[in-house]
Parts: structure tokens; sequence; C-alpha cells
């Protein structure tokens, strides 16, 4: 009996950010759910203490808060632009209680398995139990299996990912190589200059800072628009030059300027790390070649002896308990090619929130990803000539969803989406189902 009801469920898995957000969107639209959560409260990876999960002691928000927060729940008038992670915790327990969250996630619980059987979903738990569920909205992130592009097993020192990082401490006293160029290389290495004896950074791609404040601003409220698609095309092409102006690494680093013929970067928060630049603190190394004992050696044919080697280079995109081909999910490719990172082109009681890349602020678009899914899951049961073409153009290929801006290492980033053009094509989608972004 028990089986025969969460048969007439959704299951969402996680309570993060993503998670949050499809219940909240679950429950508005009366749609029959439960959610499961591995850890022990809600808030996802910013509910882990730095020891636990991929957070570090000197966290902060990438977005300011102005744009970071829900629009239905601003974050307190008393937080700073850029919050601490203990605060961002705080933020969404507080969001969770404000719309009565809590009663639909139950703790401790995660699922080993997945499988679909005819109309079903059979959810198989890592305590044993198996239930049965009418659909699944899988929200549980894509920071948890380390990247590592090459191995470093022929080193003798110490190996560290980003995600095994905590505290400035863990380089004390310690000559250091970084490998990476994006935010937690940087944040990594603003830390290894105030506590480590030497620190080298090796990179491929050179380094593309943003100023976290421009005018006495937070800069990325200069770049949020609510300007229609063509107009916001426009847009891009004509902030292109003072975006390139602002990101240009000053002369006094001896650094390569990024070279934008190979593809639009992703901007980086962090232009303080150009000060350690200027003043030698970090000694600029390239791409490594490989490892012996404690030596590092370079693909310029020069090498190094370091303590430690830490990867700040990223996340793959994994999701254990599900094989790939139900996530259209060729091997070759370093993530699932679900519509709009959201819709299965053929499976219509599967989805995704929270699998994507932003250039920009990005909890709202997780908002609206689970309106979307909520909407065509209220529309499909109400009114279903209402989805009979989206079911139709769900099997298309994926439109431009980064409004015609060539992204640096297009395939390796196949979920990052420009905000408006994103929110723009959210918009369009709920009218086909008869409701409006909220």
């Amino acid at each position: 009996m028990e089986n025969n009801n969460k048969k007439k469920k959704y299951l969402v898995i996680g309570a993060g950010v993503s998670g949050l957000c499809a219940a909240k969107q679950l429950q508005a639209y009366g749609i029959a759910f439960e959610g499961v959560e591995a850890n022990n409260d809600i808030g996802g990876l910013w509910s882990l203490s730095p020891e636990q999960g991929p957070l570090y002691k000197n966290t902060h928000a990438i977005s300011p808060k102005q744009l970071q927060g829900f629009k239905c729940f601003p974050m307190p008038a008393d937080y700073p632009d850029f919050p601490h992670h203990s605060l961002l915790n705080n933020y969404l327990r507080a969001y969770a209680e404000k719309f009565d969250l809590y009663k639909h996630f139950e703790f401790g619980k995660k699922v080993a398995q997945l499988e679909k059987i005819d109309d079903y979903w059979r959810a198989l738990f890592a305590d044993g139990e198996e239930r049965f569920y009418a659909g699944v909205i899988i929200a549980s992130g894509h920071h948890d299996e380390p990247y590592m592009p090459y191995s470093a097993d022929g080193f003798k020192g110490e190996v560290l990912h980003s995600k095994q990082y905590y505290h400035p401490k863990q380089f004390n006293g310690k000559k250091v190589l970084i490998i990476g160029s994006g935010q937690s290389a940087v944040d990594a290495l603003m830390d290894a200059c105030t506590s480590a004896d030497k620190v080298y950074h090796s990179f491929r791609t050179p380094l593309f800072c943003f100023p976290r404040y421009f005018l006495g601003r937070p800069l990325q409220t200069f770049f949020s628009t609510k300007l229609k698609i063509p107009f916001r095309k426009y847009f891009v092409k004509m902030i292109t030059p003072f975006v390139k102006l602002l990101g240009r690494t000053p002369k006094r680093c001896h650094l390569q300027q990024y070279d934008f013929k190979i593809g639009f970067p992703i901007p980086i928060g962090g232009e303080e790390l150009l000060n350690y630049y200027a003043q030698q603190d970090i000694t600029p190394k390239p791409e490594v070649s490989h490892f012996e004992g404690n030596k590092v050696f370079f693909k310029d044919n020069t090498h190094i002896e370091v303590d430690l080697v830490f990867f700040a280079t990223g996340y793959k995109v994994t999701f254990p308990f599900l094989p790939k081909k139900y996530l259209v999910w060729p091997e070759e490719d370093v993530s699932p090619h679900m519509y709009l990172h959201v819709f299965h082109p053929d499976i219509d009681n599967l989805f995704t929130v929270g699998l994507l890349q932003v250039i920009g602020s990005h909890w709202d678009l997780y908002d609206y990803q689970a309106q979307s899914v909520s909407a065509y899951l209220k529309a499909k049961k109400e009114n279903p000539q209402r989805v009979e073409k989206f079911d139709q153009l769900k099997k298309s290929p994926q439109p431009d969803l980064m409004g015609g801006v060539n992204l640096r290492n297009r395939k390796e980033r196949m979920l990052t989406v420009e905000k408006t053009i994103y929110r723009e094509i959210m918009v369009d989608i709920l009218k086909q189902f008869g409701y409006e972004l909220k």
C-alpha cells in the first residue's frame, strides 16, 4: 500500500539550493512529492563544514547578495555584499522555514540506484529500502567528484584537490604548486601567499580577473539587465570592449594577456590576486609535464621542487545512482544532453534542476528551472494539449544559450549559459504552459 502511494509522488533528490527551489515550486503548483537528502540538514554544500565538503574557511559568495538572493526572499540588509558561506547557510535555512520546506525532506537518506520500470521509477536507497515514484527531479548538484586533468602518481609529496582544502594552515611552511586558473585557484593562491613559504602557479590559460567593485558598487550589478533577447545580444556586443579592459592584466604583473581569439573566458572575481603577482609573491609556471619524486616538470623543460601539489581543477559531473543511458549522455562528453539542461527529450518524468553553470549569479535560474518543471507537470495533468508542442520541441537540438558569445572551451563548458538569455527562454516556456514566471 505504501509503495502504491509513492507511485503518485515525485522524488526530489537533494536539499541544496536547487532541491529547495524544486520543493518550493512543486508545493506551489500542487504537485505531490517528497524529498531526500543524504546529509543531515538542508543547504547542500553550504551546510557542510569546510572539513566535510568543497567549501573552505574563507569561502564567500562570488556574486553579490543583491543578485544572488531570491527575489521572493531577499538576503538580509545587514549581510555584506559578498556573504561568508556561514551566512549563506543561515539564509538557506531561513528560506526553507519561510516556505515550510523542511516537512518535505527526509534527511540522512541517500539514493543508491534509480531504475525506470514501465512508467515509474524504482529508487533503491543506501539503507536497503525500495520505493517507487511517479517521476524524479535530480537536484543533487555537481560538486562532488574532483576532476584531475592528469595523474600525480609519480609525486612523492602531498597532493590535494580543492575539495580537500579547508584552511590556510594547510599551506603553512610549505613550498606549494597550485594548478588551475578558475575561482578556486584564485582563492587558494591568495590564501597560500599569506602562509606558504613559496607559491608557484601552473596554468594553461592566462588569467582574466575582474574587480569585485566598480565605482563603489559590486561590478556584477552593472551588467544586470532585463533587456529582451534581441536587444541583449546588442548589449553584450556593446559592453564587450569594457569587459576586456576590466579584465586586462596590468603590465606590472609580467603575465601574458588573455587572447580573446580562443573564445570568451568565464570572468573570475579576485583582482586582488594580481597584487600578489606584482609583488612577485607568486611564480608563474606553464602546464605540467610530469612528476618525479618531489620535482614537478613543466612543458617548457623547467622543473621545481615542492612539498604540496594543489589541484584547483574543478569537478566532474556525476550521478552515480543513475546510468548514463537515462540522461542522453554520450561517453565522450562531460555532461548530459538534457534539453535546456532540465528536460529529457523522450522521458517525460525525469528532470534535472541545478545542472548548469551561469555567467553571473545562478540561484534564481535554479528557481526558474524548478518553475518550468512544476508548470510542465501541472499542464501535463490538467491541460495536456498545452505541452504537446513542447514535447516535440524538447527532442530538438539545444538552442543557443550563450546569446552568440563564443565561449572558450565550449565543449568542456556545455552547461554554461548566459543568464538573461536563459531567463527569457524560461519565460517563453512557462507561457506555453499557461503560466508566468514568478
